[in-house]
């Protein structure tokens, strides 16, 4: 990116930079064991056959 900005910056105005990712740790209890997916996923109407369509 720094080589684009020096190669064009008589053109460039200014420059916003973030992060692109992020990285969150840690565990959701409720989804931590089968029936309470089952439940969690019932409740939203997914079949638990669906799962893996619905997962990715």
């Amino acid at each position: 990116m720094k080589e684009l900005l020096e190669r064009c910056k008589d053109e460039i105005a200014g420059a916003v930079s973030c992060f692109d990712r992020l990285i969150l740790q840690g565990r959701m209890p409720i989804l931590s064991y089968a029936e309470w997916m089952t439940r969690y996923l019932t409740k939203r109407g997914i079949k638990i056959f669906d799962f893996i369509h619905w997962a990715t």
